[in-house]
């Protein structure tokens, strides 16, 4: 089976509302084949693309000279007793500013995963899946400050060129308690590459990998339970009534 959707994502998260994310159209596109092994196989795959409408968030601006400052150059670069890295300080001004930059915010996101789900037995699963999604953020605008050597600028220096990957997975049991609950003990890893420490992380064991346990109800299943108990009470009524209307039947005659 191949089954195409469109999708609409809405940015109603911190995260989205953080990066003034308003809206994401984008596809998806699923395959799923079922095999005949033992009580069934199903396998299947997919992929996706949203691109987030929004603000530009990337970047920072010079402020300018700070009010009521008459030096040329109202910062100097200096480097402290101690240290071998160049900051920025100021003479006589008592502040030079620079708009602080903020993390830019994410516009593509692809996605590709695998997944299976093998029935050995009756009300019994086995399920499986990993999935990738890959994000694309915009680049970095220039940051640019006066000194005394004149204006210095830091451009765009990314160096994964703001391409950043989530893996994600999961693996699990489950058992049918009734048509409509299910019972799962899973295992699952969430891993980024790259991590905060710069590297790639341990896509099935890392600090993120949980053991849980869920009790996973299905509406539509408890719909068909409370459907058949209805007409079975229906069924039973009726049952009684045609046996009083027999024995009616048979005290006339």
């Amino acid at each position: 089976m191949i089954i195409p959707s469109g999708l609409l994502s809405l940015g109603t998260s911190p995260i989205s509302r953080g990066q003034k994310r308003y809206v994401g159209p984008g596809g998806r596109m699923l395959f799923i084949k079922p095999i005949p092994v033992l009580g069934g196989l199903i396998l299947g795959g997919g992929a996706s693309y949203t691109y987030w409408a929004g603000e530009h968030r990337g970047g920072v601006a010079p402020r300018g000279r700070v009010r009521g400052n008459t030096d040329e150059f109202p910062c100097q670069s200096a480097i402290p007793a101690g240290s071998t890295q160049g900051t920025l300080t100021t003479g006589t001004a008592s502040g030079c500013e620079i708009v602080p930059g903020t993390n830019t915010p994410i516009r593509h996101v692809v996605s590709a995963g695998l997944f299976g789900t093998l029935i050995p037995a009756s009300g019994w699963q086995i399920n499986l899946s990993f999935t990738a999604i890959w994000n694309k953020s915009d680049g970095f605008g220039e940051s640019c400050v006066d000194t005394l050597s004149g204006l210095v600028c830091l451009g765009d220096n990314s160096p994964n060129n703001h391409w950043g990957q989530i893996t994600s997975f999961a693996f699990s049991f489950g058992y049918d308690v009734t048509s409509y609950m299910t019972l799962t003990l899973g295992y699952s890893t969430l891993a980024f590459h790259p991590d905060i420490s710069g590297g790639r992380e341990n896509m099935l064991f890392n600090e993120l990998s949980q053991v849980n346990l869920a009790l996973q109800f299905r509406v539509d299943g408890m719909v068909v339970a409370l459907d058949n108990l209805l007409h079975a009470d229906d069924e039973e009524g009726e049952g009684g009534e045609e046996a009083s209307n027999e024995a009616l039947r048979r005290a006339a005659f």
